[in-house]
């Protein structure tokens, strides 16, 4: 059974690692953030959001965030779609 609170990196770092992060994040933007309330796909039980963003090499970045209406813990799902293109409420 899988133990995600306790998973460690088993795989050796190469030795440029640190460097390399260290270099590709200098040369991201500050975050060009959106995010609107999407009343047409939101119910009593979930508000949704499209949000966006400005990440690295000048890629926008889009996708939808939903919040439970309710407080408590709830799982979360990401799915990276990993393709270019606008989402069904417009790019």
């Amino acid at each position: 059974m899988r133990d995600p609170e306790n998973a460690a990196i088993t795989v050796p770092l190469p030795d440029d690692f640190e460097s390399f992060w260290a270099e590709t994040l200098k040369s991201v933007p500050d975050l060009d953030t959106s995010m609107t309330y999407v009343p047409a796909l939101s119910t009593q039980e979930v508000a949704v959001y499209d949000v966006r963003y400005t990440s690295y090499a000048d890629v926008r970045v889009a996708g939808w965030y939903a919040v439970p209406r309710v407080d408590g813990r709830f799982p979360a799902l990401v799915n990276w779609a990993c393709r270019s293109g606008g989402h069904a409420q417009g790019a």
